[in-house]
């Protein structure tokens, strides 16, 4: 039988019916996928990580705190311009009246504690009973990357006015964060879920987070990288085999889950040296957006200084041979390595990489580590089932940065500030497990360990 009988005009049908069924299949398919990528499932009660009502969309940061938002049972408000603060005016400070403006993630914004116990309000409060004009205003968003904070900040400038800015920096997620960008979170029934992420109208990072947010960062299939960036189906299917291998720390590459808050205060793949190549690209946008907040900042004529945030096993070291012993998802890590073996995990890579950033770019930079860590001697400071402070956490925070700021000259000496602040929060009275607030993490109270004789290997 010749070639051409082979392929006769009825097979040539055939085949042209078969791909034209295949490419309807496939666009079908792709279209549904873009549907799920704008409406993600919401994830059960137990795991949604915040109350409905309190986020809202945003074009620019894909979603914010909404105005007005009250949960008393939760212990958390929002005011009419939809920062957790007091009310205020939007527009220039009052005369003679120095406006901070303290934006960041979760710990800026006081996740666990009440309305009038994070460091924001615990500041201003001692600030201004010492007879200083100071407002401290509370622009922390939860789940916020430094991209995110700056665009927030950016975006709504003329309302703010700020003369100081606070970058609260959390050096356990924040360049992990990074990678993830504006479209990796959206509000739907008034809930914010996760939906992976997409390439972000106007985002100058869509090609390199196309690359660090292939599911396990490490798939390299053919044209993957195109796909990546252009379909929403490829997407999801990989996010499918993303979800599949949470079966097994095993499957993960570099031998260990990421995303283990309780056990670690942070994410875990930040603390692997040498760092997976997907850690240092986060931390190569973390320190590109540095730079343009200095830049924008400064251009507008405020100061911009960096609060330090540490992880908690940065804090408590006690916490860190017990998440090593217990770890959730982990299992033990002999010396603490990655399962490879090429990798070992040092507790201070992150607040080193901050350091060099800050110093590098030339950001002026208010740390905690030690003051936080002398403070954990007499006093629990992080809630023992999450990686977030207490209201004693947030005392300490608030006096460090009013230190900080005054070793600036931005501010007066702030004489009497640790009384009026243990006034506020007296030693010894913050619980120690959660009573209330919203959980951004893992909804439950996590194991209580008992210390354990291993020595951590570095």
């Amino acid at each position: 039988m010749s070639d051409s009988a082979s392929f006769s005009p009825r097979r040539r049908s055939r085949w042209l019916v078969l791909l034209a069924g295949i490419a309807l299949a496939s666009l079908l398919g792709e279209g549904m996928a873009r549907l799920r990528y704008a409406h993600p499932a919401l994830p059960p009660p137990e795991h949604a990580p915040a109350p409905p009502g309190m986020y809202e969309d945003d074009p620019s940061t894909g979603f914010r705190l909404a105005p007005g938002f009250v949960d008393d049972a939760d212990r958390f408000s929002t005011n009419a311009l939809g920062f957790r603060d007091r009310l205020r005016t939007p527009g220039p400070a009052p005369a003679g009246t120095l406006r901070v403006a303290l934006i960041g993630d979760s710990f800026a914004a006081g996740v666990g504690v009440a309305d009038d116990q994070h460091l924001s309000r615990l500041l201003e409060d001692a600030l201004v009973a010492s007879g200083q004009a100071v407002q401290v205003w509370n622009l922390g968003v939860p789940h916020f990357g430094t991209q995110q904070s700056m665009l927030q900040l950016m975006d709504r400038w003329d309302s703010i006015q700020p003369d100081v800015v606070v970058l609260a920096l959390f050096e356990g997620n924040d360049a992990f964060d990074d990678i993830q960008g504006p479209s990796f979170h959206t509000v739907r029934n008034r809930r914010i879920t996760r939906r992976g992420w997409a390439p972000w109208p106007g985002d100058p990072y869509n090609d390199e987070r196309a690359e660090l947010n292939r599911p396990l960062l490490a798939h390299h299939l053919p044209l993957d990288g195109v796909l990546q960036r252009r379909s929403a189906l490829y997407r999801l299917l990989l996010r499918g085999l993303h979800a599949a291998q949470y079966d097994s720390v095993r499957r993960w590459p570099w031998g260990m889950e990421p995303f283990d808050y309780e056990a670690f205060g942070g994410v875990a793949w930040l603390y692997l040296a040498p760092p997976p190549p997907p850690i240092e690209g986060g931390w190569r946008i973390t320190a590109d957006v540095l730079g343009e907040l200095k830049h924008r900042v400064g251009k507008a004529g405020p100061q911009l200084a960096v609060l330090a945030i540490p992880s908690k096993i940065m804090v408590v070291r006690e916490d860190l041979r017990m998440a090593f012993e217990e770890g959730w998802e982990l299992g033990y890590r002999p010396g603490g390595g990655a399962l490879d073996g090429s990798r070992e995990f040092d507790v201070e890579i992150p607040t080193q990489r901050v350091v060099e950033l800050t110093d590098t770019i030339g950001i002026p930079r208010i740390d905690l580590v030690i003051p936080m860590g002398r403070a954990a001697e007499q006093e629990r400071l992080y809630y023992l089932d999450d990686s977030h402070w207490n209201a004693a956490g947030h005392r300490v925070a608030a006096g460090e940065l009013g230190r900080g700021l005054a070793r600036l000259g931005w501010i007066e000496e702030p004489v009497g500030l640790l009384s009026r602040l243990e006034a506020a929060v007296p030693i010894g009275s913050a619980p120690e497990e959660y009573e209330a607030g919203f959980r951004a993490g893992r909804a439950g109270p996590g194991p209580r360990l008992d210390a354990l004789p291993t020595p951590l290997a570095r």
